[in-house]
């Protein structure tokens, strides 16, 4: 123990500095192991990520050299340029263009990177210009080297052609290539090599009309010199761009306005059956394209049959959507929304799959891709319902088949499968089982593509063994489900989604160190803390209510329930930032029930079960208190609770007293603005005024407002007497609330 210490906070919160790898398709034995370990630790290598797996990168390590770094005698030689590529880590990006070849060929600069390549220049300059060893003649093409351009600077680059005289090369940090005579080029030092290449070759998203020499003419005078916005998509390990200039124009547009677009002619589809069956049934064989496709067990088709609907969907959403409402604040997940795709700029139908304040994640449900959002206010409207009746055109499938020896499928063969599902435009499908996904044989031709992926030992077969399935198929839970984390009563409860349960567990885990935690010295009502719960002793995240001598009374904001703490802790900033895990719900009583009865509160206990049942949760209306429904086994729990309710007894008008013989309440005028505006108390009301003010008392303690909605009733503290009284909000500005005290009128 004299060796162990608390970590400071802002160390604890900090993520692992180290990343678990293996390396793939590896055998592990006693003498392998040892060889690996004395090869490659603390050593400088490079090393290829192939794959994820539950947070473990599966990889092929390479010296400083570029050669594989063999872990038995059997494996295969390779060989790799051991200066590497500039790592694309945001999709997003300042950039210059630093060279252009044609429209699926030009190279990008970071504006991040110029400082970086600036030093770079210097240290080239003043190495070579006195000292390196100069190049072989006759170094064959893709050598690195030193190069001195006719500006006199030096340069990284790689021979593209050698001839007696010297050699056509690449310059690595730019892309533009020059022919250099011998003498002014040296070998490339291996200190030189350790910074990546700082140009990137992409692709114009759209096709332009000419040769390339006629579209390298058009994109000069619109490309060079000038700083874009650069956003980024890897399709098929290559680099495609759309740039945006600093009035926030795409360059494609200008390109279309300009006439430089290439139409491209569309391939003649092949002809609609009109015998084939609405709903693809077992057996069916059926023209289908694949338009998204995760791996060779989860993709997404389009029935060719369905492509005329789509097209005259997607005609009509793009003529109404400016009509649409826009979405104010954060989407709810699953919400069903028309949004943007930001590689065509074009609305499609789409699904929230996750979202928070600064990004907001969907996927296209005709088509199954997915794509993050940044423009929240303009990029994502809701459908109205004449859209959301439209069926879903993305059907999601899968193959027969599981990885080859992996847990999880290779990007390599993920590549391989939908190279081969994309061949043809339309390729043939057999339905070989019901479900979602549906399973199924895909055809190009005659060639089964799940056959010539188990050929070439790239996956298994598994058909015919129905429960596999449900020990490889990750279990996809309803994204609404969700259980009772506190009740109060019906009427006020707090549920945790199913969605956050992984994150209430990364929070549990960074409490194992709470105790740590630095101490809070001055204690602040609507703070956020850590705090201890006294019946288990555990940390979790909560709100300051009050403080006193005996403790600290919280809300513990992730699941709803309230105690005095004797021990509370500064809560790390990271996880100051996340949301509440807990929603506070009630359920909507039907018209003529005035309050839930002790039996339904009771039976809702019973079927919440301290959390252990999971319910569908149905959100009716958003608000601080947010009215839902609870689904359990397709029946709404609410209609069992009101039949434990006491149905209204109709009450009938009281009968007018004879005239001459009325009798009135005596009643006090609480508040008078003039005769035809004053407000009455009536005597026998005063008992019940008495009653309410008993528990306002104590309205110090209660929940603070996290929203100032007109209408809204609260608690409110008259300034004249500093005593609490019920209100209504009637408007609210930066500085100041106006109420109403609705039992006095003022």
């Amino acid at each position: 123990m004299d060796c162990m210490l608390a970590l400071p906070p802002q160390l604890a919160v900090m993520q692992n500095q180290a990343v678990e790898c293996y390396v793939k398709n590896a055998n592990s034995s006693a003498d392998i192991d040892m060889k690996f370990k004395t090869t490659v630790e603390n050593k400088k290598v490079i090393i290829r990520v192939e794959n994820v797996d539950n947070n473990r990168l599966a990889v092929s390590i390479f010296d400083t050299t570029g050669q594989k770094i063999k872990i038995t005698p059997n494996d295969p030689e390779e060989t790799i340029c051991p200066l590497l590529g500039t790592p694309i880590i945001h999709s997003v990006n300042k950039v210059t263009i630093s060279h252009v070849n044609h429209a699926k060929s030009l190279y990008l600069q970071r504006v991040s990177d110029i400082p970086l390549l600036q030093s770079l220049l210097d240290d080239l300059f003043n190495f070579y210009s006195t000292s390196g060893r100069p190049l072989n003649p006759q170094a064959p093409p893709q050598t690195l080297c030193a190069a001195q351009s006719q500006d006199e600077n030096w340069y990284r680059a790689k021979i593209l052609k050698s001839s007696q005289t010297g050699a056509l090369v690449q310059y690595l940090d730019y892309g533009n290539s020059e022919h250099v005579p011998s003498e002014l080029l040296k070998e490339l030092e291996p200190q030189h090599m350790i910074k990546p290449h700082v140009a990137l070759e992409v692709s114009l998203s759209v096709n332009l009309k000419g040769s390339e020499s006629e579209q390298f003419e058009a994109l000069k005078p619109l490309l060079l010199d000038k700083e874009f916005t650069a956003s980024l998509y890897n399709i098929r390990s290559k680099w495609i761009v759309e740039l945006e200039d600093s009035t926030g124009t795409k360059i494609s547009q200008i390109l279309g306005s300009s006439d430089l677009l290439q139409q491209e002619e569309e391939p003649k589809k092949p002809e609609i059956d009109p015998s084939e069956p609405e709903d693809m049934i077992v057996g069916g064989k059926y023209k289908v394209a694949v338009t998204h496709a995760d791996n060779p067990a989860q993709f997404y088709i389009q029935r060719l049959r369905d492509v005329p609907a789509i097209d005259d969907l997607q005609e009509k959403l793009q003529a109404e959507v400016p009509s649409y409402s826009h979405v104010e604040g954060i989407p709810e997940e699953n919400l069903f929304c028309a949004a943007t795709y930001s590689a065509d700029g074009f609305w499609y139908r789409a699904e929230v799959i996750d979202a928070d304040e600064d990004i907001v994640t969907v996927r296209f449900v005709d088509f199954g891709n997915t794509d993050s959002i940044t423009d929240i206010k303009n990029g994502i409207k809701y459908l109205p319902e004449s859209m959301k009746s439209i069926k879903r055109y993305g059907i999601k499938c899968r193959l027969d088949l599981i990885p080859s020896g992996e847990e999880d499928w290779s990007e390599g063969t993920c590549e391989k499968f939908l190279m081969m599902a994309t061949a043809e435009e339309f390729i043939d499908a057999v339905v070989t089982a019901d479900g979602n996904p549906k399973r199924l044989e895909l055809f190009v031709g005659d060639e089964n593509i799940g056959d010539k992926l188990v050929e070439e030992k790239l996956a298994i077969k598994v058909d015919g063994v129905e429960d596999i399935f449900d020990e490889i198929i990750h279990r996809e839970l309803d994204p609404r489900a969700a259980f009772v984390s506190h009740i109060n009563s019906p009427s006020e409860f707090w549920v945790q989604e199913e969605k956050f349960v992984a994150d209430l567990e990364t929070i549990a885990d960074r409490f194992v160190v709470a105790d740590m935690f630095g101490r809070i010295e001055e204690v602040q009502e609507g703070s956020l803390c850590v705090a201890k719960f006294p019946e288990d002793q555990n940390w979790y995240r909560a709100k300051v209510i009050s403080h006193g001598d005996t403790g600290t009374n919280v809300i513990y904001i992730d699941y709803g329930n309230s105690a005095v703490s004797t021990e509370i802790r500064q809560i790390p900033e990271d996880l100051a930032a996340i949301p509440p895990l807990s929603r506070k719900c009630c359920l909507p009583l039907p018209e003529g029930i005035e309050q839930w009865s002790e039996k339904a509160c009771e039976e809702f206990s019973r079927m919440a079960d301290d959390g252990a049942t999971i319910f569908i949760l149905d959100v009716i209306e958003e608000g601080e208190t947010s009215k839902v429904k609870l689904i359990l086994e397709g029946v709404d729990i609410s209609i069992d609770l009101i039949g434990l309710c006491e149905k209204p007894v109709a009450t009938i008008e009281e009968r007018l007293s004879p005239l001459g013989e009325e009798t009135s309440p005596n009643v006090v005028v609480s508040h008078a603005v003039s005769p035809s505006e004053f407000w009455l108390q009536a005597d026998c009301k005063i008992a019940e005024l008495e009653l309410m003010a008993e528990p306002l008392i104590n309205a110090q303690s209660f929940l603070p407002l996290t929203t100032l909605s007109e209408g809204t009733i609260c608690a409110a503290k008259f300034p004249e007497d500093n005593h609490w009284y019920r209100a209504k909000i009637l408007c609210h500005s930066e500085s100041e609330t106006e109420v109403l005290y609705i039992d006095y009128g003022n």
